[in-house]
């Protein structure tokens, strides 16, 4: 899927005067509407992921995205996620999202490379996969911040839905539940993903 930039126009009305479509999650995108700007007014979760999968759609193509939010927090994931520019202040320094914690971003790292990004996790074993890698992560004693870590995701090939399912399996197990049904790697060989974690957290100097 082509990612979604920012492009800035002078203000919402120039917006407008390009084309810009409303972005309404029941009905967006319009029937036989074949791209353009869009503008989301106070946008949430909910309206960004509609407009994603209009942009994955093949004949349609949206050049620009303007959002409007209420709070400064509004989105904050996804918009990190896509580099998006604050047309109130477009000098500010964009920061690429990243894991603070050098372990958890090997092992995030390794589960990227080892899943279908683009089902959201809808598979059983991709699921059995993020849940085994962050469950034992939360077992070493690696605390597990779902918005830094979404954050991250989205930034590194996630799609939304993806984001969505890595967010419950963190909340979930930071509320101390766990899995059933979880095929896990016995006591050695979760020994040896562990050191090998570590030393390559050590070896790039996380």
């Amino acid at each position: 899927m082509p990612t979604l930039r920012q492009k800035t126009y002078g203000n919402v009305p120039e917006l407008i005067e390009h084309g810009a479509q409303w972005s309404i999650p029941q009905n967006f995108p319009p029937r036989d509407w074949p791209g353009g700007p869009v503008l989301a007014p106070w946008a949430t979760n909910k309206t960004l992921k509609a407009i994603e999968r209009a942009n994955a759609h093949p004949t349609v193509r949206i050049e620009s995205l303007c959002v409007l939010k209420w709070e400064e927090t509004d989105c904050r994931e996804w918009l990190a996620a896509r580099e998006a520019i604050d047309v109130t202040a477009p000098d500010r320094d964009r920061t690429t999202p990243t894991i603070d914690d050098g372990v958890v971003l090997v092992a995030m790292e390794s589960l990227t490379g080892g899943v279908n990004l683009g089902t959201g996790l809808s598979h059983p074993l991709d699921r059995m996969a993020a849940i085994r890698t962050l469950e034992y992560l939360t077992h070493w004693d690696h605390a597990l911040d779902a918005s830094e870590i979404v954050s991250w995701a989205l930034a590194n090939g996630w799609s939304s839905a993806g984001g969505d399912a890595l967010n419950d399996i963190i909340d979930r197990l930071n509320d101390g539940r766990t899995f059933r049904n979880i095929r896990r790697f016995r006591i050695r060989d979760r020994g040896e993903l562990r050191r090998r974690w570590e030393l390559q957290a050590r070896q790039r100097g996380l």
